[in-house]
C-alpha cells in the first residue's frame, strides 16, 4: 500500500491486489462510508510475461513530477517495471516500461530518483544485482 497526496488535493491509497492491477482508492470517500471508494486501476499490460498467472505488481511508488506536471506511478510486478501518468487516476496512462530484459521475468522494487530521471530496479532472487538505468 502507498498513501499518496494527488496534486489535486485528494488522498489516495495505491494497492496490491492479487489481480494483474493496483487499486486506487479515494481515501476521502473511505472515511465518509462511500460504498465505492475505488476510483481507478492500474494494469499490468497484457503484453507482460504471463508467467506468474494474474500476480500484478509487487511494489510502487508514487510521486509528482514538476518538470512534465504529472503525477506518476512507478511499479514493479509481473513482466518487468511500468510507470504510468496517474494525474488522472481514473484512468492511467502508461508511459513506458522496462521489460524483456534478460533474467527478469518478475519486478520485485522500482525506486526513482527525487527528479525522477532516473530509477533503480531490483529482482528478488540470490545475488540479484541492483539493475541503474543504462547512460
Amino acid at each position: 500500500m502507498f498513501a499518496y497526496k494527488h496534486s489535486d488535493g485528494r488522498v489516495l491509497l495505491f494497492t496490491t491486489v492479487s489481480q494483474p492491477h493496483a487499486n486506487i482508492y479515494d481515501m476521502e470517500k473511505v472515511v465518509a462510508g462511500d460504498k465505492t471508494p475505488l476510483i481507478g486501476q492500474v494494469p499490468i499490460p497484457e503484453s507482460a510475461n504471463p508467467a506468474f498467472g494474474s500476480f500484478g505488481y509487487h511494489d510502487f511508488f508514487v510521486g509528482y513530477d514538476p518538470a512534465t506536471h504529472q503525477d506518476k506511478f512507478y511499479g514493479a510486478g509481473r513482466g518487468g517495471y511500468f510507470i504510468y501518468d496517474v494525474t488522472h487516476p481514473e484512468a492511467p496512462k502508461l508511459i513506458t516500461s522496462i521489460t524483456g530484459v534478460a533474467g527478469v521475468e518478475f519486478g520485485h522494487t522500482f525506486t526513482p530518483t527525487p527528479d525522477g530521471k532516473f530509477a533503480v530496479t531490483e529482482t528478488e532472487y540470490q545475488y540479484a544485482p541492483l539493475r541503474p538505468p543504462a547512460s
